[in-house]
């Protein structure tokens, strides 16, 4: 019967697509500006380059120039690893594109505190 279960998750998860979580309830960039500490990721390939083995991640929100910007920093080995990047608003609030250099991934805030 382990076995037999085992497998069934296997295969439901294996078939399942990349969960797709709503954006953060009555979400505002005001609500979102300042600085935020990451309890929670969902990695995706692209982030994975900036924050794999991150720790003690932490994500400061502003708008310069018209734009919404986020300094992004974590601890790798013992060093600080820190990177600037501008969050582009989609026409979902809450979800962007986040653009680091040439590159854009997708960036999702799911959920803020009140």
């Amino acid at each position: 019967m382990y076995f037999l279960l085992t497998f069934t998750i296997f295969i439901v998860t294996g078939i399942a697509t990349c969960p797709n979580p709503p954006p953060a309830a009555q979400f505002t960039i005001e609500k979102y500006e300042g600085l935020w500490y990451e309890i929670a990721k969902y990695q995706t390939a692209g982030g994975a380059y900036f924050e794999k083995d991150c720790k003690c991640t932490k994500i400061d929100i502003f708008r310069q120039n018209g734009e919404i910007k986020a300094y992004q920093s974590c601890e790798k080995s013992g060093k600080l690893s820190a990177v600037n990047a501008t969050l582009i608003p989609t026409e979902t609030p809450g979800r962007f594109a986040e653009k680091i250099s040439l590159n854009k991934v997708g960036y999702w805030v799911i959920q803020l505190d009140n």
